[in-house]
């Protein structure tokens, strides 16, 4: 009897049976032992390893060698994962055969020698694959520990590294004339840029244009930041509110100046205008702005200098508006220390040049920062606005401070240039990472308070809307807190250790292993099983 079906439903066998031949033909391969691919690996091991020792003084390289290696761990671990079940599989099907007979006991049939004997052989070809593929990673692993340590060395050495050019009268004889070269230097890649890149006319209007969308975007945000920093009708905010505000308010600050930053990079990419020397200038120009606008729109939303109501420090006008325009000051000064070492690495210009640049740069720092810390911090005395008593800075935050001017106060004069742009590094980037990370860390809390509190719109939504009682609001707040603190947990941390000389290899690493999880004996932690078990529990 025939079988009469529709074309498409032939079509749709056919298919059907194809992808089932070519799943079966994939697990098939993807459980064959290849010896050929561990031996690839050690090769590749040993190749790392001969470069290491070739590259014992380049932190860059040796970053680029400890990438190659967790890359390679990972395709090693991934081939021991699907070589388990197959273990797995043979090991059942030899139980299933019994143990083998004794001398003394009766042969088996010829049929269960043959398969007992092929069982054997493939038992021991996959086991010998897996411990040969341990054996590849315990190397890698071994390999990955010394170039850390290799990386560390070079670091110390280049953070400690003393300037002794400073004080030879030779290296400064010649400046004027280094000066003159290096910008004759910078002159010629302009030119040369003008004519690989598009008309200089273009380059023009878009800048004109994206400056008009600036303004327009300021206007805009102004308007914004005017309604959420509105006086509250009933008391003033509380300082959990103050937080969430600057964090608001900071954003909206922030955006016009991405906005121009990052259409001139992408009109300038389209125009083709980002080609040679130039793109490494403007790319590292677009960055460094950007910093200085983080930082200015965090001091400045924080400080509140027009609208005390918001102010999240107890201190004057006049002493807020000083220190934002310092703290804006700072991070300037800091940028422009970056941008001229970029400039001096790419025009290859003398050591001079260099040595002034960070210099005259981190004096000014160094000035900057001693008149933050002077500031008396006045506070308005009770039904006096125009006789201000004084308050200190408070300790922690103070001692550290000092501890680094005093650090930048004799490092420089040593010729410590290198260790004072580290510190430098460290006041700037770290305190801004630090300081939007306790402010988020601030808007989580008022998160968590307002999905309890039956008086805010969030708590009385999911109270009336989505009738949830008071109890589970209270679990929610607990897991929801727990959960963001530890998503900006893992986000703030690894931008402070990039900050602090940790290569992307060590702290992708570091990542992995805390997101996925360690073991202690025989017990597993990980940061995902802990988020799973309490969204479950709460």
């Amino acid at each position: 009897m025939k079988l009469f079906l529709p074309s498409f439903l032939k079509g749709i066998l056919l298919v059907g049976l194809l992808t089932i031949f070519a799943l079966a033909g994939h697990t098939q391969n993807g459980n064959t032992v290849k010896p050929e691919t561990v031996d690839s690996w050690l090769i590749q091991i040993e190749n790392i390893e001969q470069n290491a020792e070739i590259f014992l003084t380049d932190k860059q390289q040796l970053s680029q060698l400890q990438e190659k290696l967790q890359k390679l761990i990972v395709e090693i671990e991934n081939y021991k994962q699907e070589l388990l079940p197959r273990q797995t599989e043979l090991q059942s099907q030899i139980d299933k055969l019994g143990p083998a007979p004794t001398k003394d006991g009766p042969p088996e049939a010829d049929a269960i020698i043959e398969e007992r004997t092929r069982l054997d052989r493939d038992f021991n070809k996959v086991d010998a694959a897996i411990k040969r593929a341990g054996v590849a990673t315990t190397k890698a692993n071994q390999l990955i520990s010394r170039i850390q340590n290799l990386r560390r060395e070079v670091f110390a050495r280049q953070l400690f590294s003393r300037q002794t050019l400073i004080y030879k009268p030779e290296v400064w004889t010649g400046l004027g004339q280094d000066l003159s070269d290096s910008s004759k230097q910078m002159a010629g890649i302009f030119n040369e840029w003008q004519l690989q890149a598009a008309p200089l006319s273009r380059v023009i209007n878009l800048v004109a244009g994206l400056f008009l969308f600036f303004i327009f975007l300021c206007f805009v945000c102004n308007r914004l930041i005017q309604k959420f920093r509105r006086p509250p009708a009933d008391d003033e905010p509380m300082f959990f509110h103050q937080a969430v505000s600057a964090v608001t308010v900071s954003l909206l600050r922030m955006v016009p100046g991405f906005v121009f930053l990052g259409g001139l990079y992408a009109g300038l990419f389209l125009l083709d205008a980002m080609t040679g020397h130039m793109s490494r200038l403007l790319g590292a120009l677009i960055f460094f702005l950007g910093l200085v606008i983080v930082v200015a729109s965090l001091s400045k939303s924080i400080l509140a200098p027009t609208r005390p109501i918001w102010r999240m420090l107890p201190i004057i006008d006049k002493d807020a508006q000083r220190l934002v325009m310092l703290i804006t000051g700072l991070a300037f000064v800091y940028a422009l220390n970056r941008f001229g070492v970029v400039v001096v690495k790419l025009i290859n210009a003398s050591s001079a040049i260099g040595l002034l640049i960070s210099l005259i740069t981190l004096v000014l720092f160094t000035v900057l920062l001693v008149k933050i810390l002077r500031i008396s911090l006045g506070v308005k005395s009770e039904g006096i606005e125009d006789q201000p008593s004084h308050v200190l800075w408070p300790t922690w935050l103070k001692l550290p401070l000092w501890v680094v001017c005093f650090a930048l106060i004799f490092a420089i004069p040593l010729g410590f240039l290198s260790f004072a742009e580290f510190l430098a590094g460290q006041v700037v980037l770290t305190g801004a990472i630090v300081l939007t990370a306790v402010l988020i860390h601030f808007a989580i809390t008022e998160l968590k308070s307002d999905i309890v509190d039956d008086r805010s719109n969030l708590g009385r939504w999911m109270g009336q809307q989505l009738l949830i009682s008071s109890d589970g609001r209270s679990k929610i707040s607990f897991a929801v807190g727990l959960t963001l603190n530890l998503l900006l947990l893992m986000i703030a941390l690894p931008l402070v250790m990039l900050n602090w000389g940790f290569g992307s290899a060590d702290i992708s690493s570091w990542m992995s292993t805390v997101f996925y999880g360690f073991e202690i004996g025989s017990i597993r932690f990980s940061l995902a099983s802990i988020l799973i078990a309490v969204t479950l529990f709460s």
